[in-house]
């Protein structure tokens, strides 16, 4: 199977399953009066242990399509980055989307979605990675910057 084009036929599957998956969202972002410095916090109950795709969807829409970068890096770790401010400007300028978002009362689903293991030529291919730029493409978030 040719990676590229499975990437291909796969996106807009999964994009289409991102946009449509309403209230089965089991993750939520919460408003918090004190602790991280963002003042925002994540119930995750779903997939926290595990490298994933993810999106923030407001009102239905996705409004930011992530990764959890590196093989390590769960879903959990991705949201405490958010939550603490840690790394780069990204994660700052969305955590004060979300947190503008939840001062106004609407709520912030998290979806997260763990592609299936596929191989080339006996080589690991790794859709997390390959799949985001793909995703950000079919489903243009407000929240995701274009370049």
């Amino acid at each position: 199977m040719d990676p590229e084009n499975a990437v291909r036929r796969e996106a807009p599957k999964i994009a289409q399953a991102l946009k449509a998956a309403g209230d089965r969202a089991r993750n939520e972002a919460e408003l918090l009066s004190d602790g991280p410095r963002s003042g925002i916090d994540f119930r995750l109950n779903a997939l926290k242990h595990e490298r994933v795709i993810f999106a923030f969807v407001v009102n239905g829409e996705a409004e930011y399509l992530g990764i959890c970068q590196g093989s390590e890096v769960t879903l959990r770790d991705r949201m405490d980055r958010f939550k603490n401010l840690v790394g780069d400007g990204t994660n700052e300028r969305v955590a004060v989307e979300i947190r503008k978002v939840l001062e106004a009362g609407t709520r912030v689903k998290i979806l997260a979605f763990r592609p299936p293991a596929m191989q080339y030529k006996g080589l690991e291919v790794d859709l997390v990675s390959g799949l985001k730029n793909t995703l950000i493409q079919a489903v243009s978030p407000a929240w995701n910057k274009r370049r």
